[in-house]
């Protein structure tokens, strides 16, 4: 539990290193705070997202991130759209299956965040592998579409 709760800390750390980079997210209160259905659409594509992760839906996850999309992992790496992308079509870590927790989201106007723990099951390397982890997940909506624009995560094996 201990190794757990240093990850959502480090998690939270990393999304804020990466949103105080963020020049890209305008916040703007014209929009309703915490409307319900831009609350269900999130969780809708949080779920889809995860979908496409095991089908290697590589379309499907181009739409939902952000061209400027930027991921803080455990590692503290930063991994941009591109890359990820890359990493999920190599198939070298790939998602066999994952069950999200209770999805927590607040908008505030047209920006969006979501958090909850996840467990998965991956093949890396040609082993199977059981982890499970936190993430935060910031959206903007551009253009009347929610896309996925900064992520942070932290995994236990």
């Amino acid at each position: 539990m201990k190794k757990l709760a240093v990850l959502v800390l480090v998690a939270c750390i990393c999304v804020g290193l990466v949103l105080a980079d963020s020049t890209k997210v305008r916040f703007s209160p014209k929009s309703p705070f915490n409307d319900p259905a831009d609350q269900a659409a999130i969780k809708q594509i949080e779920h889809k997202l995860g979908d496409a992760m095991v089908s290697v839906d590589i379309a499907k996850l181009n739409q939902i991130y952000a061209d400027d999309f930027a991921l803080a992992g455990s590692s503290g790496k930063i991994v941009t759209k591109e890359g990820l992308l890359q990493y999920v079509e190599s198939g070298k870590h790939k998602l066999v299956w994952y069950q999200l927790g209770p999805i927590d989201v607040q908008v505030l106007g047209n920006v969006a965040v979501a958090h909850s723990a996840v467990t998965e099951k991956r093949i890396a390397d040609g082993k199977e592998v059981s982890v499970e982890g936190v993430w935060m997940d910031l959206f903007e909506k551009r253009a009347g579409k929610w896309v996925l624009v900064r992520s942070a995560d932290g995994f236990v094996s």
